[in-house]
């Protein structure tokens, strides 16, 4: 029996679970980046304010995170950033995969309103 293309696809898939390795590690150590550079506000916002976007964001991570769950469930906000009086980073996760986002924040009458930036 020829032994040549299993170690071919051996060497393949082990190569493949490397680069996948490889590249969380990579995702996530610029996740660490990121949050090290990145400093609160000084209260520009009310918190009353504050805790309004908090709530909005609650209620829309669904949307605002815009991407599947790798198993089910939800997603939940894990840690909300105000970098300024427009801008929040948002930390988020479902348990399985954790995600990060930075939205512009506004108001439209009485309703808030986002843009995703990053």
């Amino acid at each position: 029996m020829n032994r040549k293309p299993v170690f071919i696809l051996t060497f393949i898939c082990l190569l493949l679970i490397v680069v996948l390795i490889m590249g969380r590690s990579y995702y996530l150590h610029e996740i660490e980046a990121l949050k090290e550079n990145v400093k609160p506000c000084p209260t520009e916002m009310s918190e009353s304010y504050k805790e309004q976007v908090s709530s909005f964001i609650d209620k829309n991570i669904e949307d605002i995170a815009g991407k599947k769950h790798i198993a089910g469930g939800k997603w939940v906000v894990s840690k909300l950033t105000f970098m300024s009086s427009e801008y929040v980073l948002i930390n988020y996760e479902d348990g399985h995969e954790p995600g990060q986002v930075v939205i512009k924040i506004g108001r439209s009458g009485n309703s808030i309103t986002y843009k995703i930036i990053s």
